[in-house]
């Protein structure tokens, strides 16, 4: 397992017992390539490598969103969006928030199309 692009910092930062600053988007945001930006932190899960191969170590309690382009009928065209979910997810985080890109554009609240919370107790 490798640590995706762009994290070294934060795994570093998460290393020395601190978190990053919460951006508008939470704490973390995972981008699907090198020609998006976001304010705050966030690292890179290219489609081109498989994001089970990726380690999200850092994002443990931490708040993340997922940004991605889902096609016209509001669904992703392929398993990529999942794949980064379910990665994420095992690295324990305290929320994720998955965001449309392209109705993003139009505003937040038209762009978040799933919120993955961990309810108190599960550890």
């Amino acid at each position: 397992m490798r640590l995706p692009p762009k994290a070294r910092a934060l795994f570093d930062l998460r290393r020395s017992g601190r978190i990053p600053v919460p951006g508008p988007f939470g704490h973390v945001s995972v981008l699907p390539d090198w020609g998006l930006t976001v304010a705050g932190a966030y690292v890179i899960a290219p489609p081109s490598i498989d994001p089970a191969e990726l380690d999200f170590c850092f994002v443990a309690g931490l708040s993340v969103a997922i940004f991605c382009r889902l096609g016209e009928a509001g669904l992703p065209s392929d398993t990529w969006l999942q794949k980064v979910i379910l990665a994420v997810m095992d690295a324990g985080p305290v929320s994720i928030a998955v965001i449309d890109t392209d109705q993003a554009a139009t505003g937040l609240d038209h762009g978040l199309v799933a919120m993955y919370v961990q309810r108190a107790g599960n550890d």
